[in-house]
């Protein structure tokens, strides 16, 4: 009925023959197309790209570059241009069948459930252009039959302990996992799902291990700590609130240089056991207990200007006040121009004791009391005028 190349001869009427019906056949005018089974295993092997391929937290799967069958045929009865592209799809609805899931596109990819199988339609006889709607999503629990022109792209094993997705390409992925196309490198997380996976479980690192970035300009937080290397050369400690270049709280450079600082109107605070001993400001230091020097001592101080100011010892003794009261400035300094009550005993030795003008020498006590001339009178002028006593 056919001839070699697919098609009708001519036109013939022909007669009911078992279960073909009778009637007027007119010639087809394209080849009959139909791959056959080793070509589309061919096709199944061939299949390679794909870009970056990730399986992410509920086995989602997606690729960024297009899956490529090539080298597997060219022709009427296959790729028209020699190859195919697989681009995943966006957005819509996958046709489910074999009791698959119909789940939907998104710019991630599509969600491959359990046991189930993401295959894609050659589209044969055509050309290369990639067609959504060509993908389907297989299950198991319906019964169906698989067409020759149907190649796998991914499946979910779900075995407990083993899940894992198997991709068309040649690769298996475990959850969260990518692979990135010509890198031959598989990484298990993504930016974002690193930092996901850090905060959720923390970062324990073993006691041989350590993170390096040096010479980097890094700033770390934890909780309310912050550590930074921003600035210069310097490596400087401080709370998270005070991240500018002159707030930190400690600082040290790389030659060994090391600073306390606090920012612009506050105090640096020295304490013991929670309480505060010593504070700094930009113009004084309050100091709560003594200063023990012990052997040590103070240098580099300079003359005094104000009254709280201290002195060196060569100013001191520079000074003309250690020799303010001789002998007569003190006799002139005591004075005797008002009354003078002396408690103790007022001795003269080889001094005189002289009283000029309308005034007198008394001395009182009690009975107990006495006192004593002895070489004293001396005649003057006017003669002595009176001398008492009392006892």
């Amino acid at each position: 009925i056919f001839k070699s190349n697919g098609t009708w001869a001519h036109t013939e009427d022909m007669r009911s023959v078992s279960n073909v019906p009778g009637g007027t056949y007119v010639p087809l005018t394209h080849p009959i197309s139909e791959p056959t089974h080793s070509e589309v295993v061919k096709a199944g092997f061939n299949l390679s790209g794909g870009g970056t391929i990730t399986v992410d937290g509920s086995y989602r799967v997606g690729w960024t570059q297009r899956m490529i069958v090539i080298d597997a045929g060219r022709g009427a009865h296959f790729s028209t241009v020699g190859f195919f592209d697989i681009d995943q799809p966006t957005s819509g609805v996958i046709t489910a069948v074999g009791g698959g899931t119909a789940n939907t596109w998104t710019a991630s990819g599509i969600v491959v459930t359990n046991w189930e199988s993401l295959y894609y339609i050659l589209p044969i006889g055509s050309g290369s252009a990639s067609i959504a709607a060509n993908f389907r999503m297989v299950g198991y629990t319906s019964d169906l039959e698989i067409p020759d022109d149907w190649i796998l792209i991914a499946k979910k094993n779900h075995d407990a302990g083993a899940e894992h997705i198997k991709f068309g390409v040649g690769i298996q992925l475990n959850l969260s996992e990518t692979w990135v196309q010509g890198t031959a490198s598989m990484i298990k997380y993504t930016n974002a799902q690193a930092v996901s996976a850090v905060e959720a479980a923390g970062l324990a690192l073993a006691s041989t291990k350590r993170i390096v970035s040096e010479d980097e300009d890094l700033t770390f937080i934890f909780g309310r700590a912050q550590i930074d290397s921003r600035f210069a050369d310097m490596m400087i400690i401080s709370h998270r609130d005070m991240s500018g270049q002159d707030q930190y709280a400690f600082g040290q450079l790389n030659d060994g240089k090391t600073y306390i600082n606090a920012p612009t109107g506050k105090l640096i605070y020295f304490q013991i056991n929670d309480i505060t001993k010593m504070s700094m400001s930009v113009n004084s230091l309050a100091m709560s207990i003594p200063i023990a020097m012990g052997t040590d001592k103070i240098t580099g101080l300079g003359d005094p200007t104000n009254p709280q100011d201290a002195a060196t010892r060569a100013y001191v003794l520079a000074q003309d006040h250690h020799t303010k009261y001789t002998n007569s400035n003190a006799l002139s300094a005591v004075g005797m121009s008002a009354a003078r009550t002396f408690n103790g005993d007022v001795v003269m030795a080889g001094n005189d004791i002289s009283s000029s003008g309308a005034l007198a020498l008394k001395v009182s006590g009690d009975n107990d009391d006495y006192f004593e001339f002895s070489n004293i009178f001396k005649p003057g002028t006017n003669g002595i005028d009176r001398m008492s006593y009392a006892f």
